[in-house]
């Protein structure tokens, strides 16, 4: 086998974590013995072992660590954390060779893992399927690059171009069909956002009722603040109210004053920034959509066009421009087009 079959393996064993990890990357490893797999890892849920040491720890002879090839879908971390620095493992292993897909765009380590194993007289090889383990974890990568989450945002509209009908009421357009997809949206991102219309009329649960794991964090964009969230007081999941004025905890309620959002999308991005959170699924209004849209810092949008639905009037669905479609996926009575911006 070639480096690129180790790698897609790594990458393949790193989904593993999809959820899970964050707001930790996701990451594979494997060890290579004579062109045979012995062993494989890959990190599990925040704050457990990373990949290196479940590869590392899983060989059953720890005698073959000196004959292996290490191969892992990210640089080792160089820092200690909630756990110990991987590079100072793979050191006192004596792994004679290491081959990584891409850098960690993390401050904290940032090529410093990469120069421990150098350092060592360890053979390093980089670049790997560099592009695909870069966008498994594109949330991770936007964090850190961009000192913002990855936004995504996503609605569902009808045939004829409609997000909400008039006057507004609770209504559905996705369906059955469409539910696995969005669910496992609300699985991967750290926090699942809407304004506070969406809220109250359509009373969303917002959450991941399939997959199991933990559960996202609900935000509601409130500038205003309505106060009607008794209740999210009581409830299991956490949320959070972005208002202008108020700041107050309630159970598992917390509302955060940023005086001027509604018209600094900016103060929101910095907010999630600072509260390490990596990723947000927006999920609506209509208004709230296109505050997201007109902030230019939309990563993809998720727009599922129903097939047979069509109202005679309603709220028009975001203009969409700067973007192109990525992928078309088909389900039984709707079409999902998955958009990422033009270069």
């Amino acid at each position: 086998m070639k480096h690129v079959d180790y790698m897609m393996r790594c990458i393949q064993l790193a989904q593993k974590g999809r959820g899970w990890v964050n707001p930790n990357p996701m990451v594979g490893a494997l060890l290579v013995h004579d062109d045979v797999v012995v062993s494989e890892g890959f990190h599990e849920a925040f704050g457990q072992p990373h990949a290196e040491p479940n590869a590392i720890f899983a060989l059953k002879d720890l005698h073959l660590l000196q004959q292996s090839t290490l191969y892992v879908s990210l640089e080792p971390c160089a820092h200690y954390g909630k756990t110990p620095p991987c590079a100072n493992l793979i050191v006192e292993s004596k792994i004679p060779r290491v081959v990584v897909a891409m850098r960690d765009p993390n401050p904290l380590v940032a090529g410093k893992g990469i120069q421990i194993l150098k350092d060592a007289g360890i053979e390093v090889v980089e670049g790997v399927c560099e592009k695909g383990a870069a966008a498994l974890n594109r949330f991770f990568v936007c964090f850190h690059q961009n000192k913002r989450p990855y936004i995504i945002v996503k609605w569902a509209e009808t045939q004829n171009g409609f997000v909400a009908p008039l006057p507004k009421r609770e209504a559905f357009i996705s369906g059955e069909d469409t539910r696995m997809h969005t669910h496992a949206l609300r699985q991967e991102v750290s926090a699942v956002l809407v304004g506070v219309g969406t809220w109250e009329v359509d009373k969303p649960l917002l959450n991941d009722r399939i997959h199991g794991g933990p559960q996202p964090i609900r935000v509601v964009l409130d500038p205003q603040y309505s106060g009607h969230y008794q209740s999210a007081v009581d409830s299991d999941m956490i949320t959070w109210v972005l208002t202008n004025s108020v700041t107050e905890q309630k159970g598992n309620l917390q509302t955060f004053a940023l005086p001027g959002i509604i018209t600094d999308p900016q103060l929101v991005l910095n907010f999630f920034y600072e509260k390490n959170i990596n990723s947000v699924l927006v999920e609506g209004g209509a208004q709230t959509l296109k505050y997201f849209l007109n902030s230019g810092c939309v990563d993809e949008i998720h727009q599922f066009q129903h097939r047979e639905i069509a109202w005679e009037r309603g709220i028009q669905s975001p203009m969409i421009s700067d973007f192109k479609i990525n992928r078309k996926v088909d389900f039984e009575h709707s079409v999902l087009n998955i958009y990422e911006p033009t270069p």
